[in-house]
């Protein structure tokens, strides 16, 4: 049984350092739950991110060489509910929250939502 306790921890450690090696989360869905939280850090190339949006922040286009289409896991249809951990809003917009971030800063922290039909 100590031996079985040791390889349970040793594989549970493995995975948090795996996990921990991402540069995307995933939040864990709600059994009821059709939808899922992720959160991805994006660096811009040539100052953009590559994210067509809609009225509603949802992404409607990702130029194929552009940061978000390189990155994998941005899918058309997520929509973007914060950025650098500011909530997106009617009245704080993804490029709203984008412009108030300093041009310099490189690497961007996206949280999208993603309905389980999507991607």
């Amino acid at each position: 049984v100590p031996a079985v306790a040791a390889a349970v921890a040793a594989v549970a450690t493995v995975a948090a350092v795996a996990a921990v090696a991402t540069t995307a989360t995933v939040a864990p869905k709600a059994a009821a739950s059709s939808t899922e939280t992720i959160t991805v850090r994006l660096y811009r190339i040539n100052g953009r991110l590559g994210l067509g949006l809609n009225d509603d922040n949802c992404v409607t286009a990702m130029p194929p060489n552009g940061a978000a289409a390189l990155h994998g896991n941005i899918y058309i249809g997520d929509q973007v509910v914060a950025v650098d951990g500011q909530r997106t809003s009617k009245s704080a917009t993804v490029a709203q929250l984008l412009g108030a971030l300093p041009r310099t800063q490189s690497s961007i922290k996206i949280t999208l939502l993603r309905s389980e039909d999507d991607g």
